[in-house]
């Protein structure tokens, strides 16, 4: 099938370096993460902060960070990796190029992805083609904008099979943006304006999060620095507290890319 186009985030156009990107920011969280770990508990020490309390406090707050960071990280490395492809009979397909680039388990299998995915993203950037399963955009139906990226929900549709609802990230610093957006908005369904509505924020979210905050308040004052509640409840509110905090990214990172 012959191409018309492809859009590629700037870093990838020109020579990807997807695996620097992607590990180097793993790299990078987990440095920052522990520098403020050790820092923080110097300068406790130093100013003679109540120990446990003190602890307890750095604990909650270099985790919040570590995961803001890491989903950011997560939305830049798959806006990178997409790659969409209009053709000549004007038909438009994406690809997450890491669904093709065979991670493995553990350490060795995520370095192998994503050098996996920088060799491939190079090698469209070179040679364009349509790559075997790519999905076409068969119709879009939500867009919602975010400050670094457009979140678009679409029906996928393969040679042989019923569409399946999808989700996909276009980067704003992908080069001819606007023309991309463009496709994807003619593929918009009647009842779908150009500019949604921002989207409200589902019950999942508030559920998690009220649950997130329960076992967050029970965690401290179950903690020994407290001693307002039994401490033998300590842990397993803890428990309660990362599963909740697990609940609650899963569902807000759906929220966040309009699913």
């Amino acid at each position: 099938m012959e191409l018309k186009r492809v859009w590629m985030s700037r870093d990838a156009a020109r020579k990807s370096h997807f695996a620097l990107h992607a590990v180097g920011g793993v790299v990078g969280i987990v440095a920052l993460v522990m520098a403020l770990t050790v820092g923080g508990v110097f300068l406790a020490a130093r100013m003679g902060l109540p120990q446990q309390l003190s602890l307890l406090a750095l604990a909650v707050a270099v985790t919040v960070l570590g995961v803001a960071l890491g989903l950011g990280l997560g939305r830049r490395t798959a806006g990178e990796a997409t790659v969409f492809f209009l053709t000549t009979d004007d038909r438009l397909f994406v690809l997450d190029v890491r669904t093709i680039a065979r991670f493995g388990r553990g350490e060795v299998g995520y370095l192998t992805g994503v050098g996996n995915t920088q060799k491939l993203l190079r090698a469209l950037a070179e040679h364009p083609r349509l790559p075997g399963l790519a999905d076409e955009v068969y119709r879009v139906t939500a867009m919602q904008e975010y400050p670094a990226d457009w979140s678009v929900q679409f029906l996928a549709r393969r040679p042989g099979r019923a569409p399946v609802p999808r989700t996909c990230l276009v980067a704003k610093a992908c080069p001819d943006g606007d023309l991309l957006l463009r496709e994807l908005e003619r593929r918009l369904t009647v009842d779908n304006p150009l500019e949604p509505a921002p989207l409200s924020c589902p019950r999942s979210v508030l559920f998690s999060g009220a649950a997130l905050a329960g076992a967050v308040a029970l965690c401290v004052l179950s903690h020994p620095a407290v001693g307002r509640l039994p401490q033998v409840a300590y842990f397993p509110c803890l428990g309660a507290a990362l599963l909740a905090a697990w609940l609650f990214g899963y569902f807000w990172l759906r929220h966040r890319r309009g699913e």
